[in-house]
């Protein structure tokens, strides 16, 4: 059940509606215009931006952009064409989070527009994380004790068919006590390619993120060898 609510000319659906205070929040943080993506170790989602919220704590509103040459010429907006991005995501993290994937967790999905919309989504912030391929970079002696988390959550996704086209180290934020979270999943989707296949798909989507960026080794094979262990016996 999810309830939809309008404040401003912000449209908000969430699992139990917002206060008044709580759309208040997020409308005066949406009206400041998002900045593009800061350079980086695969710096991840353009224009983040946090807010606290009564009743909440601080979360993280993430705008959607769009990528290749359409970025162009029309970066924010989208046509409306059953659910908007935002509400895509939103309803994609309740369901993988059911599943006992860790993944932020979802507060609401917001559009502005009817036809023609902006839209943004807004998780609980993860105190203190950094990407794995930060911590590649700074901190490499912990790769290791983090490789066997994130192939476990990896591997329920590959169980229920979910396959999250862009998932790379600037993806998978480690907390302080090395809990592994997977985010950006606008892209993810269910499929019906087979286990084995769709687990040397994300092996090739890392081993590209990792070659691209100039991560260390460290983080491909041990990945590879754990995510592929078993597949295709029998």
């Amino acid at each position: 059940m999810t309830v939809i609510e309008t404040h401003r000319t912000y449209r908000f659906g969430s699992a139990d509606g917002l206060s008044h205070r709580q759309k208040e929040a997020l409308a005066a943080c949406l009206s400041e215009p998002p900045q593009e993506a800061v350079s980086g170790i695969l710096p991840g989602r353009a224009g983040i931006q946090t807010v606290a919220l009564e009743g909440i704590g601080r979360v993280v509103i993430k705008p959607y952009f769009r990528g290749g040459m359409l970025r162009h010429f029309n970066r924010r907006t989208y046509i409306r064409i059953g659910r908007t991005r935002a509400q895509a995501e939103y309803e994609s993290l309740r369901r993988i989070r059911a599943m006992g994937v860790n993944v932020p967790e979802p507060v609401a999905y917001i559009s502005c527009g009817h036809l023609f919309y902006h839209a943004w989504l807004a998780t609980k912030a993860l105190e203190a994380v950094k990407s794995l391929a930060e911590i590649s970079k700074t901190a490499p002696e912990r790769v290791p004790s983090l490789i066997p988390e994130l192939v476990c959550q990896l591997r329920r996704l590959i169980d229920e068919q979910i396959h999250h086209v862009d998932m790379h180290p600037g993806n998978v934020l480690v907390t302080p006590a090395d809990a592994i979270y997977l985010i950006d999943f606008d892209k993810a989707r269910r499929t019906r390619i087979p286990r084995e296949k769709l687990a040397r798909r994300y092996c090739r989507r890392w081993r590209q993120a990792v070659a691209k960026y100039g991560l260390p080794a460290s983080l491909d094979a041990p990945f590879q060898e754990r995510l592929l262990e078993g597949e295709g016996d029998g």
